[in-house]
């Protein structure tokens, strides 16, 4: 039996652009352990990468994005995200590394990489497993971002945004999930977001599960190997809602990213602690047959 957690809403003060985002509202921390993930369709696996080589990451997956993007990501992060296969993103021990570093660069004092899929996914299963970071100024995240401008004017929020992982260094046992639409997002200071404790999310490998299907979107995280049952974290539901709430029904590509400072990290940086690095042990995704 699956608890419903449902939606909860994490308020912002609406300066994105500006200082560093206040919570104003506590966001649900999920508790209550669940049943394993039984999937209700069939599927095909169409991605799938465990890391099993030393040196650069394979191109026909990923492709870098680079520099700092228009006003540091949209949130004034700090890093400059280069393509660096022998500093910031490479493949050692069967795991992909990003690592986050104080380095001066172009400009910037900390060099990260920032990865995007070029495989795009629409409805299924998608796992990530993971050891996140912990450092004070670090901003970790698995998220999903539309391939195209389907709905309004801009990509971001109209076409939505899935984050299936988020982890700040200043609160570092706390992983966050949340989606983002036109009608929920932080500039309306109402993005549903969820939080589970995941006391060794920085020690230990994690497994973090999105199941996504035309009509609900769930995120989990499985706390230990050994359990026969996942957490689930966030739920959002189409119900009969517009594309407003729920631009889900289109492809988007997969980003894996890890920043430093700006308005979310925050600019307090624990720099005594780099270089910081996000490991990534596998990435699949399951299409569903629909």
């Amino acid at each position: 039996m699956i608890e419903q957690l449902g939606q909860d809403y994490f308020a912002y003060t609406p300066i994105l652009f500006s200082n560093i985002m206040q919570e104003k509202k506590r966001a649900h921390v999920a508790e209550v352990q669940i049943a394993p993930i039984i999937p209700t369709r069939t599927s095909t696996p169409i991605f799938h990468d465990e890391f099993l080589r030393d040196g650069p990451i394979d191109l026909n997956k990923w492709e870098f994005l680079e520099g700092t993007g228009e006003n540091g990501w949209g949130t004034h992060q700090q890093q400059y995200y280069t393509r660096n296969v022998d500093k910031n993103a490479h493949c050692e021990g069967n795991r992909l590394i990003i690592e986050a570093r104080r380095d001066t660069y172009k400009g910037s004092k900390y060099t990260s990489a920032r990865l995007r899929s070029k495989q795009t996914f629409l409805y299924g299963k998608l796992e990530v497993r993971a050891k996140l970071p912990s450092a004070k100024g670090t901003w970790s995240s698995f998220v999903l971002l539309p391939a195209n401008c389907t709905y309004g004017k801009a990509m971001w929020p109209e076409n939505g945004e899935i984050n299936l992982v988020s982890l700040l260094g200043s609160n570092p046992t706390m992983i966050r999930s949340s989606v983002c639409t036109k009608s929920n997002n932080p500039l309306r200071d109402n993005i549903p977001i969820n939080m589970a404790e995941v006391p060794d999310a920085n020690t230990q490998f994690k497994t973090y599960t999105l199941l996504w299907s035309p009509d609900q979107i769930e995120m989990f995280v499985r706390l230990n190997d050994t359990d026969s049952y996942d957490r689930r974290i966030l739920l959002w539901e189409k119900l009969n809602r517009d594309w407003t709430f729920w631009p889900f029904d289109q492809r988007f590509h997969l980003e894996i990213y890890l920043g430093v400072g700006g308005d979310v990290a925050g600019n307090e940086i624990d720099d005594d602690k780099f270089p910081q690095q996000l490991e990534i042990a596998s990435v699949r995704f399951e299409e569903w047959n629909i």
